[in-house]
């Protein structure tokens, strides 16, 4: 089946889509080198979205002290929730859950990296 497919089939598909696509750290085309560039010299825990290599696999990119972090995460579709594995897997239903989740991280200790040129 493809996206697009099961975007038709599902309208939760679509919702996630769309969760993630208007979200404030949203920079859809960047590669692992340009989001290094962005964060480079920002606090710790300064953090944006990228695409990652299928229309439903995304990266959260961030630093840590002077280490960059580019881990993958996925929609589920058999759990209808937002998932990534590290040494086991986790899943969440919305991506104020799961962005702290993912950083090991209190909300309130996650920074946004506002895309410079968003368009409302």
């Amino acid at each position: 089946m493809t996206m697009q497919q099961a975007t038709q089939l599902n309208p939760w598909v679509q919702e996630k889509l769309n969760e993630i696509t208007s979200h404030c750290a949203w920079h859809a085309e960047l590669t692992g080198i340009e989001a290094e560039a962005v964060l480079r010299q920002k606090p710790s825990f300064t953090y944006l979205i990228r695409q990652g290599e299928k229309l439903d696999h995304f990266y959260l990119s961030f630093i840590r002290g002077e280490e960059f972090c580019h881990l993958p995460f996925t929609i589920d579709y058999s759990s209808l929730q937002w998932f990534y594995r590290n040494s086991t897997p986790h899943f969440a239903n919305d991506l104020k859950t799961f962005i702290p989740e993912i950083m090991h991280r209190e909300e309130s200790g996650c920074y946004p990296l506002m895309q410079f040129d968003k368009k409302k």
